[in-house]
């Protein structure tokens, strides 16, 4: 599992916002060689060894992630963290206590990282055709969402960092 550096972490969650062309966008994408793939409304860069995949969006969101909308150009939704073997990513290790949240049940996340500020359910999506996953989230900055998703199982796979909505 490779760790992810402090200055890394922060780098990534910089780009929260920014647009596929920014220079800050470009950069990233240049010093670690990687390429945006691109699927319907989405994109995404994935970092798949380390277990991070930036999501991108260039319409309504359906959830409740805040952007900026611009037609025809797309922006950095989140950041998604994965657990080892999660859609075929490596086990994201790093800031954030990546190691003690992905993988564990969502009792024992609560006792690491307290009280969550919101909660949901298994929620069906009638856009998607499918459910969303249940998850807690939690402040992790001034305006940054760390949003755990709880498998079926009640374990957590994934987590996404996000702007706190309005």
């Amino acid at each position: 599992m490779n760790q992810v550096s402090s200055t890394e972490f922060q780098l990534l969650t910089t780009l929260i916002s920014k647009s596929l062309s920014s220079p800050e966008l470009m950069a990233f994408t240049s010093d670690f060689g990687v390429m945006p793939e691109f699927e319907d409304y989405y994109g995404f860069i994935n970092l798949t060894e380390l277990g991070i995949s930036i999501v991108l969006n260039r319409g309504n969101m359906i959830d409740d992630l805040e952007f900026v909308p611009e037609a025809g150009k797309f922006y950095v939704v989140a950041i998604h963290l994965y657990d080892e073997g999660r859609d075929k990513f490596g086990g994201y290790a790093g800031p954030i206590l990546g190691n003690e949240i992905l993988g564990k049940a969502k009792p024992k996340i609560i006792e690491v990282l307290g009280k969550p500020i919101e909660e949901r359910e298994k929620k069906f999506s009638n856009v998607l055709k499918g459910y969303f996953r249940a998850w807690i989230s939690y402040q992790i900055s001034k305006t940054l969402v760390l949003r755990i998703e709880i498998e079926d199982s009640g374990m957590s796979s994934m987590a996404s960092i996000t702007k706190r909505k309005s």
